[in-house]
């Protein structure tokens, strides 16, 4: 029954004593009492408790009765602790987030994709269905850069580098990152959720047109395309929120490539770290920089309630986010090739 802030609740005398945030229970103050007051959030606030698909949100009848319960003065059975239920174990393989499904995704992208190319790929946009919700791809047709940061750039750290020569094949991203309305109908499974080359991408004296960052965010994320796009057309690929890659996130990435890679891309092997871009809303423009790269961490889900925690409600990273991107030649995760077709990814860059 630990929490985020050493707060447990499984006594009167814990709540009362609470955790760094103070108590969670004040006999006779409801609205002064977290236990209630977070229960009667909007159903969309990503803080309600219990939170969506763990119990929550709570029926009017509920609450109401924890209200004057609080009112009356919390009255608690002596010598009565309570114990955290064991929630039942899925085994992975009956899963509706499994490997299996993104396969059998996978290959109806390549049939219905077909062959195309390189000097044919153009930007498109197209509705999702249903909600008819319009998303924006734009075609960047591949090419060398140098990756990495070069030794003399301020800021620059040790994982920078040293500087490789990269090939990149041809592929479309999405012009925007992927917006809660993008999102949320894909939100179907059983799983519990919740609701972030050598061209420069700006000049970092012109920060505030491009990206929103910790001066000027307001302490949150912010519409999409409300900045200047980088030369590529791109909205938001610094700043904002900062956005997944597919890699595995390690320190000697760029020793790993050798003096020249294409299209390079590190397997993940375990859940932590992967890699994470670009900087965002919460970032100093030190983090902006088109070299500087994160590993993910366990702490970025620590306040998850559920047992055990989804690998999807990343509670502590609101800057966290990610966007499309569509290779025009494919391949697995784990570093297989598609039936028919070549393989490449865009990885970590």
């Amino acid at each position: 029954m630990d929490a985020d802030g050493e707060l447990r609740l499984d006594s009167r005398q814990a709540m009362l004593a609470g955790g760094s945030s103070g108590p969670a229970l004040v006999p006779g103050q409801p609205e002064e009492s977290p236990l209630y007051t977070l229960t009667v959030l909007p159903a969309d606030d990503a803080e309600i408790m219990p939170p969506e698909g763990s119990g929550g949100p709570l029926g009017k009848e509920l609450t109401e009765k924890l209200r004057r319960w609080i009112a009356e003065g919390a009255i608690w059975p002596e010598g009565v602790t309570l114990k955290l239920r064991e929630k039942p174990r899925q085994d992975p393989a009956e899963s509706p987030d499994n490997i299996e499904l993104v396969k059998r995704i996978h290959a109806l992208i390549i049939q219905r994709s077909g062959e195309a190319s390189p000097a044919k790929i153009s930007d498109y946009s197209q509705r999702i269905p249903q909600t008819e919700v319009a998303y924006h791809m734009v075609a960047i047709a591949g090419g060398e850069f140098l990756m990495g940061s070069p030794s003399q750039e301020p800021h620059r750290e040790p994982i920078e580098g040293p500087r490789v020569r990269v090939s990149v094949e041809p592929f479309w991203m999405g012009k925007y990152e992927v917006t809660w309305d993008e999102y949320e109908p894909f939100m179907v499974t059983q799983v519990d959720r919740s609701k972030d080359g050598a061209r420069t991408d700006y000049d970092p004296a012109q920060l505030d047109d491009y990206a929103w960052y910790y001066d000027n965010s307001n302490e949150k994320y912010q519409k999409v395309g409300l900045k200047k796009p980088n030369p590529w057309g791109l909205y938001g690929m610094h700043g904002n929120v900062s956005e997944w890659t597919a890699d595995q996130f390690t320190k000697d990435y760029f020793s790993r490539l050798g003096q020249q890679a294409t299209s390079p891309f590190v397997a993940p092997k375990t859940l932590y770290p992967r890699s994470v871009r670009g900087g965002n809303w919460n970032d100093d423009p030190a983090r902006l920089r088109s070299a500087y790269r994160r590993g993910s961490d366990p702490a970025w889900k620590q306040q998850d309630p559920q047992l055990p925690q989804s690998i999807w409600y990343h509670t502590d990273a609101r800057w966290l986010g990610f966007r499309l991107v569509r290779p025009l030649k494919l391949f697995y995760g784990d570093g297989s090739e598609s039936r028919n077709t070549a393989s490449t990814f865009t990885g970590d860059i």
